[in-house]
């Protein structure tokens, strides 16, 4: 299962991340949800939809029906559009990466980078020294060396404001992924020879606006495999950490 961004969003604004203020739109006739400027974001689960014409900035009435009609009946990458985000137009200082992956890794991963977001493949591949990797204990969270790594890598001054972003974010990765953990014991009792095993990953653009860290543009996954296995014995507290982190 994957989160629509205004999904994801909405997540982020439980564990009190601070989001722009947004709102879905369903229909091209929907009036404008708020004052102009603002951006229209198509919501696909697929990337790139900035460079395909999937996001776009309304500067009065106009804009916004035409750009409305637009992204709406429109695919992307062989995604048809389901909504539009109209979202609340900031103007950033400066930019940052910021995820926790579960996927492909063998214990939850803090992945950041000072360059930005918007072409993290591209910064990946031409500047991998930019690129910063953690692995984070699902006990205690990051470390204190570890934050104060991380605020020394992004070159980040106000540290602090920074620790408490990525805690934010540190919490609910970790208590979402709780909740599909849970699923996991009960699927043992209630499918016979199937296991699903989730592999949560969340991502955020923090952006600083007002000398405050903000969640910007956020991606938030859910992927949910299945797995046969046997089930001739119990399933002991070990076997299913084994089964978690496979």
């Amino acid at each position: 299962m994957n989160l629509f961004e205004y999904e994801g969003k909405q997540m982020m604004r439980e564990y009190g991340i601070p989001v722009p203020e947004s709102h879905l739109i369903t229909s091209e006739d929907a009036p404008a949800p708020m004052a102009y400027p603002f951006v229209l974001k198509a919501q696909v689960m697929t990337g790139g939809r900035g460079k395909a014409g999937g996001v776009k900035v309304c500067e009065n009435e106009a804009d916004y029906k035409k750009y409305a009609h637009d992204i709406l009946n429109m695919e992307i990458k062989g995604h048809k559009v389901h909504g539009l985000l109209a979202e609340q137009m900031m103007k950033a200082e400066r930019e940052l990466y910021l995820s926790i992956t579960f996927q492909g890794v063998a214990k939850p991963t803090l992945i950041a980078s000072r360059m930005g977001g918007m072409d993290i493949e591209a910064v990946s591949r031409d500047n991998p020294e930019e690129i910063v990797k953690m692995e984070i204990d699902p006990f205690t969270g990051l470390k204190g060396y570890q934050l104060k790594y991380l605020a020394k890598k992004l070159q980040v001054e106000d540290k602090q404001d920074l620790f408490a972003l990525v805690k934010k974010v540190q919490d609910a990765f970790f208590k979402e992924g709780l909740f599909w953990w849970r699923s996991i014991l009960s699927a043992w009792w209630t499918e016979s020879s199937l296991l699903w095993t989730p592999n949560l990953s969340l991502t955020i653009i923090p952006v600083r606006c007002r000398r405050k860290w903000r969640s910007w543009r956020l991606q938030g996954r859910v992927f949910m495999p299945m797995k046969l296995l046997s089930r001739r014995r119990p399933p002991s507290l070990t076997f299913l950490w084994t089964a978690i982190w496979a």
